[in-house]
C-alpha cells in the first residue's frame, strides 16, 4: 500500500492551495483553487473494513473551522 501525507490544503491570500502527491513545497504544488466555498466528500477505503464516507466543506473565509469533515450515514 502506498502511504500518503494528509494535508488538504493551505489558504492563501491568492487562493486554496493543495499539495502535490509528494507534499508541499519545494514540491510543485497540483493546484491553486480561487477563493471560494468547496464541498465535496471523502472516502476512505480498508481491505479489512467497509468503506467511509465523509462531507467535506472548505471556506477559505470561516476563521474558526476553514475546513469541516462530517461522517455521512
Amino acid at each position: 500500500m502506498k502511504r500518503q501525507p494528509f494535508s488538504p490544503f493551505k489558504i492563501l491570500p491568492a487562493g486554496i492551495l493543495i499539495p502535490a502527491e509528494r507534499g508541499w513545497p519545494p514540491e510543485i504544488a497540483r493546484v491553486l483553487l480561487k477563493r471560494r466555498v468547496y464541498t465535496g466528500q471523502l472516502r476512505f477505503v480498508s481491505a479489512d473494513t467497509d468503506a467511509r464516507i465523509f462531507r467535506v466543506r472548505i471556506d477559505p473565509d470561516s476563521k474558526n473551522s476553514p475546513c469541516t469533515i462530517t461522517p455521512m450515514d
